[in-house]
């Protein structure tokens, strides 16, 4: 993602929780730098963390330890956000946040890629364990390309349905109607209709009127 280029990545968008001193501050933790991050102080408090400006997909992470003695982070999580506010970890398959295994030396690179790309401007390091002292230089994989961010829906005005078929049997599992955030058109019997999935609560959090099931 290029945060080893400063022309890509200025020092003012990488920042950190803490820093030991200026010779050790965020910027100084790109891989493969001659400097590194180090905290003011080595717990489970610190993150460093990188401003991209703009959404990207991200799916991995690449670490480096301490540049200047044996420190390293020896694991670590993942956390992103779009907006700078609100951050979320990235999950595993038991939807739990993945601890990723970090160093076990100063010099060599660590991969760990995500089950899947996520859509972050903003990407923090939280470290988990360390060896010594935390110690960490970092790069992220992922698109180049800004990323839009999934659409927002606002709820229009209800549109009616068609006739309903008669002899039907009322239920209260849906909607009586379309409207036209979810849809302008009407299912049909051949190609039926389709959402998204992140549209799907959108739905079902607007469904308050009964429906017929023929």
């Amino acid at each position: 993602m290029g945060t080893v280029d400063r022309h890509l990545v200025r020092d003012s968008q990488i920042t950190a929780s803490s820093e030991m001193d200026e010779d050790h501050a965020a910027p100084k933790g790109r891989l493969h730098n001659t400097a590194s991050w180090v905290p003011n102080v080595s717990d489970n408090d610190q993150n460093i963390q990188v401003d991209f400006l703009a959404p990207y997909e991200i799916s991995g992470v690449v670490t480096q330890g301490r540049s200047d003695t044996e420190a390293w982070v020896t694991k670590y999580a993942v956390y992103y956000s779009t907006d700078g506010i609100s951050f979320h970890p990235v999950l595993g398959a038991d939807n739990k946040p993945i601890v990723f295994s970090g160093n076990s030396d100063q010099f060599t690179p660590v991969k760990n890629f995500f089950p899947g790309p996520e859509i972050a401007r903003f990407v923090q390091i939280r470290p988990l364990g360390f060896h010594k002292s935390v110690g960490l230089r970092f790069d992220l994989y992922g698109c180049d390309t800004p990323s839009p961010l999934p659409p927002t829906f606002a709820q229009g005005t209800p549109t009616p349905a068609p006739p309903l078929p008669s002899g039907g049997t009322p239920s209260t599992r849906g909607c009586q109607f379309w409207s036209p955030w979810v849809s302008n058109s009407v299912p049909d019997q051949y190609a039926g209709e389709l959402e998204m999935f992140f549209q799907t609560p959108m739905v079902t959090s607007a469904c308050t009127q009964d429906f017929v099931i023929g």
